[in-house]
Parts: structure tokens; C-alpha cells; sequence
């Protein structure tokens, strides 16, 4: 349950960051100016997201 729960939370904070990452990167309190990195950076979330129970089941 708690594994569905994480895949939940990591979609819900990657999902937004490869949508739009342009909305991101004009925030003032952005460090990143790149879209291209905040899309990647969502990505890997979402990777990390899913195979983070995976492994854990291993």
C-alpha cells in the first residue's frame, strides 16, 4: 500500500516539472535555467518513482 502511495507522490511531483517546464524556470526562486534539465529532472522522479518498489520487492 505504501508502495502505491510513493509511485503516487512521485508522479504528482514529477508530472508537472515534464509537462511545463518553462513555469518552472521563470519562478524568480529558480536556480535552473534550463527547461531541458527541469524536464530530465522530472524523468528521473518518475523513474526513480517506479522502480524504487520494484527493488524493494526484490
Amino acid at each position: 500500500m505504501l508502495d502505491i502511495a510513493w509511485v503516487i507522490l512521485c508522479a504528482i511531483l514529477g508530472a508537472p516539472l515534464i509537462i511545463n517546464p518553462k513555469k518552472v524556470v521563470e519562478r524568480p526562486a529558480c536556480r535552473i535555467k534550463s527547461p531541458a534539465v527541469v524536464r530530465i529532472i522530472g524523468v528521473v522522479i518518475i523513474v526513480l518513482g517506479i522502480l524504487q518498489p520494484v527493488i524493494h520487492m526484490m
